[in-house]
């Protein structure tokens, strides 16, 4: 008969909420605990590659109801355009999936509240103090955690590094239509979308503003930008065509959000005895592939497949590292693949040779964009989880039985 563990996630982001779905599918009860009182949803839409549909299907995500829209091509301003086969997903969808009736137990979301210690026997510690304990701790808390830091055995901190800034505006469709200069950059792209994002619909278009940053300060040692969010926009695009000054004329403050993007050479470990990091936590990476949520979702998908029918809480170590087994290659391998921010793919020769420990020339024949887009796209997350958990079970069968002949 398999238990019902207890599980406390760090961060109600995307990768956080996805393995809160996950893990609640799985048998498990889960509660969520958010930094952030009432978290803005302005500039919380995701690119998502089919490797993350996929998950997000078996998930029980309808895409419908979740309003996401295809991205059949992409256009970005002063730059060429690609075809990409993504889609856009709302972080308030997978919110709304923990709330509804279904298997397992609802997921409780507590807000408001932050965690300042890890400790990988299973607990935390709360900025007022308090102690909670669980049967494991997932930390989705995003660049900024302090977790993998329990998990090194240095007990080093490992900083990410700001190297791209992007304020994301949200504008309602009609706005844009209204606007005879404006109309033009909705029919850039295909559908009457945006040339980045739309959601509700279409009744809302999402743009991105991007910057590389030349100060390379790591993430938590970032001085505070007195700048408001529409300021630090309009500086990214001074050079730009007068009539994007004048989408941002439109734009209310509250309808921007400062997006800073980090990245961090890969950790060694995402686990340590009870306690794992996912998503940026463990692996922040450049915008360049579109797969910062990806595989943040990836990493929440297998999480579920590795813990079902968890029989005793003796397992539960052992399956996490079968997790960072499962995850961790292809995560590092992603991450140093998104190293380049020029318009045209181009990986250093250093970047390639690092990728190398993580992936063959079987797994990644070239260093194409073509090729990683197969690499990325075509990967059976289910079917990977469940070959590594059969090999699990027939090595613990093997043991048995040798044990079994020694003794007889």
């Amino acid at each position: 008969m398999s238990l019902q563990p207890t599980v406390i996630i760090v961060g109600a982001g995307i990768g956080g909420l996805a393995s809160a779905v996950a893990l609640r599918q799985a048998g498990h009860k889960i509660i969520v605990l958010e930094r952030y009182s009432n978290k803005r949803e302005v500039g919380f839409a995701v690119s998502l590659s089919p490797n993350a549909n996929m998950v997000l299907r078996d998930l029980g995500v309808d895409f419908k109801s979740a309003r996401m829209v295809y991205c059949t091509e992409e256009v970005i301003i002063q730059a060429a355009p690609a075809e990409q086969p993504f889609q856009v997903l709302w972080r308030k969808s997978l919110a709304n999936l923990e709330e509804e009736e279904g298997a397992g137990v609802p997921v409780e979301i507590v807000e408001g509240v932050s965690a300042v210690h890890f400790d990988a026997a299973g607990s935390i510690t709360l900025h007022n103090g308090e102690m909670l304990r669980a049967d494991f701790i997932v930390a989705a808390d995003g660049v900024k955690s302090k977790a993998h830091r329990v998990i090194m055995k240095d007990g080093e901190e490992r900083p990410a590094t700001l190297t791209v800034s992007n304020v994301r505006v949200c504008m309602p469709t009609k706005v844009l239509m209204e606007d005879k200069e404006l109309k033009e950059f909705m029919e850039l792209a295909p559908h009457g979308t945006s040339p980045l994002f739309t959601e509700y619909s279409n009744l809302l278009q999402n743009f991105g503003f991007y910057a590389v940053t030349d100060n390379n300060q790591p993430a938590n040692k970032q001085k505070c930008n007195k700048q408001t969010a529409k300021q630090v926009a309009c500086d990214h695009i001074k050079t730009f065509h007068p009539s994007l000054h004048k989408m941002l004329d439109y734009c209310d403050e509250d309808d921007m959000y400062l997006w800073k993007v980090a990245d961090r050479e890969p950790l060694p470990t995402y686990h340590k005895d009870h306690l794992i990091v996912l998503g940026d936590a463990a692996h922040p990476m450049l915008p360049t592939l579109g797969s910062g949520a990806g595989m943040a979702i990836e990493d929440a998908g297998a999480l579920g497949v590795v813990m079902e029918e968890v029989k005793d809480v003796g397992e539960v170590a052992g399956r996490l590292d079968l997790w960072d087994r499962l995850r961790r290659p292809r995560a590092s391998a992603v991450q140093l693949l998104s190293r380049t921010v020029a318009v045209e793919y181009d990986l250093s020769k250093e970047t390639q040779d690092m990728v190398r420990q993580y992936l063959s020339e079987e797994e990644l024949p070239d260093f194409t964009r073509a090729c990683v887009n197969r690499m990325l796209f075509r990967y059976d997350y289910l079917g990977e989880a469940r070959r590594a958990m059969q090999d699990m079970t027939d090595s613990a069968i093997c043991a048995r039985i040798k044990h079994f002949g020694a003794a007889h």
